[in-house]
């Protein structure tokens, strides 16, 4: 199978997966081995949490789901783990900022985290703040992670 992949990845064409992209674990998003990479997944019924999560993005392409009609015979033989929440919807929730606005007027956010030498998911998480719109991100961690106004800065 994984000749068969890497075949497929090697070609210069689109592809298309259907339900999931060959390789790629539906359930966590974890490649098992050589994963196709798709520019287009059709997903059926509903959306599979592996194909948001972990490092799905890299192979799944755009993402579509086929309800096929049975979505609510389902509705009640298992419940969804997690929801998408993508840009629209976002933009429906999030507040508008007009365009003079002051950095304390568009949210505030603290978090504590980035023990010493484990300063990556505090960078992380504190770039993901400025970006989704935190208007002042205050970090409470560790004396390695003090470099961090200037990876929240640079935005």
């Amino acid at each position: 199978m994984l000749y068969v992949i890497r075949r497929i990845n090697a070609l210069q064409s689109k592809v298309l997966s259907l339900d999931v992209p060959s390789g790629l674990q539906a359930d966590t998003g974890v490649m098992l081995g050589g994963c196709v990479r798709a520019d287009t997944t059709v997903s059926f019924i509903g959306a599979k949490t592996g194909l948001v999560t972990g490092r799905a993005k890299a192979v799944v392409g755009e993402l579509f789901i086929a309800e096929l009609g049975v979505g609510e015979a389902f509705a009640d033989l298992e419940r969804p783990v997690a929801s998408i929440f993508d840009k629209p919807q976002a933009l429906e929730v999030l507040p508008k900022r007009g365009e003079c606005f002051h950095k304390g007027e568009s949210g505030r956010a603290t978090l504590v985290g980035g023990a010493a030498g484990f300063s990556g998911a505090i960078i992380l998480a504190s770039q993901a703040c400025a970006r989704s719109g935190a208007g002042l991100v205050s970090v409470i961690s560790s004396e390695q992670t003090r470099h961090l106004y200037s990876v929240v800065s640079q935005r």
